[in-house]
């Protein structure tokens, strides 16, 4: 770079190695599908040539409608969507126009709202978003398409282009870029409605290799320039924690009402020990009824406990007592002295 060239390398979650040859060189161009079943499309030097990647080795297919370089791509290799550019090649400029492919041909999609280069899709060909780019300066903007037309969305938090991006329409994620007149680190996250700012890249650059049709949870960030071309490779996982609330069930009840006493064990196997006011009383729960057991040796309430049924600990509770007690499933020994008197 230059000249363009034609090395394809893949990424097994540790490291790279080379694959099959790209047939015609090419750089600034849109990417789509899987690491067994890829395709790239525009580009130079004419920007309509389209090629499959089969996990070894690159076949051309059918050319694009308008040629162009610094499109927007997204969707796999039998339903695939790119937009934007510069082009149509050999005329500079913005476009906004959109083509769709089936597997086989490209055909005509709806324009996006914005003409711009350098923006980035995520992803699939009915279910796609185009961020970012260069107007005449660089955007923020954010369109979503679902298979016919592009509608403006919730823009990004920091206008760049060239940025990488991985994810889905509800659950994006983008990443680096250029934003006048430097090279960014910049992360966003989008929930499906807006964009948040999180963790920026240790290294910010704009033009790596990233994948749109891949999940945000577990997205890849390869090369690019930042003061210079770099092979600096950086992986993102990002989880979403879903809480689903459960529910109480009324359960049998302790032979003696208590409080502040100690506890171990699980929900079908547990120990109740001590208790305001002194209480000595153990009990133990086999997960449907509470027996009573042994007593404690010495009576303490505002006591802790933890441990198995089978063998369980109490540390000491109110009036001034260090001394622990042990529980072997039968009886409580005494056990070694706290350092610290608590309760």
């Amino acid at each position: 770079a230059p000249p363009n060239v034609v090395t394809c390398e893949e990424y097994n979650g540790s490291g790279w190695s080379g694959g099959g040859d790209l047939n015609t060189a090419r750089a600034e161009f849109g990417g789509m599908g899987t690491q067994t079943a890829g395709m790239v499309c525009a580009g130079g030097p004419t920007g309509i040539v389209t090629e499959k990647y089969d996990g070894s080795s690159w076949t051309e297919v059918n050319d694009m409608n308008n040629g162009r370089i610094l499109n927007g791509a997204a969707g796999t290799q039998t339903a695939g969507l790119t937009f934007g550019g510069d082009g149509p090649i050999p005329a500079p400029g913005n476009t906004a126009n959109s083509e769709e492919y089936d597997g086989t041909n490209w055909a005509e999609g709806n324009n996006l709202n914005t003409a711009r280069q350098g923006s980035q899709g995520i992803g699939i060909q009915t279910a796609a978003l185009a961020v970012g780019g260069y107007v005449s300066a660089y955007v923020a903007n954010s369109e979503t398409y679902d298979g016919t037309s592009w509608t403006e969305g919730n823009d990004i938090n920091t206008a760049r282009g060239r940025l990488g991006a991985s994810g889905i329409t509800t659950a994006g994620v983008v990443f680096g870029g250029q934003t006048a007149p430097t090279r960014v680190a910049n992360t966003e996250i989008y929930d499906g409605t807006s964009w948040t700012e999180t963790t920026d890249m240790s290294t910010a650059r704009n033009g790596g290799c990233s994948s749109p049709a891949g999940p945000m949870a577990a997205s890849l960030m390869g090369g690019g320039f930042s003061t210079a071309r770099t092979e600096v490779t950086e992986e993102f996982s990002h989880q979403i924690i879903t809480y689903t609330p459960a529910s109480w069930a009324t359960s049998t009840s302790l032979p003696t009402a208590v409080h502040q006493h100690g506890g171990a064990g699980t929900a079908t196997a547990a120990l109740s020990f001590g208790g305001v006011n002194e209480l000595a009383e153990s009990f133990e729960f086999d997960g449907t009824s509470w027996g009573a057991e042994t007593n404690l040796n010495t009576a303490r309430g505002y006591t802790g406990g933890f441990g198995l049924q089978t063998a369980a600990i109490c540390v000491p509770g109110l009036n001034d007592i260090d001394a622990t007690e042990e529980y072997d499933g039968s009886s409580w020994t005494a056990g070694g002295d706290i350092n610290n008197d608590r309760r």
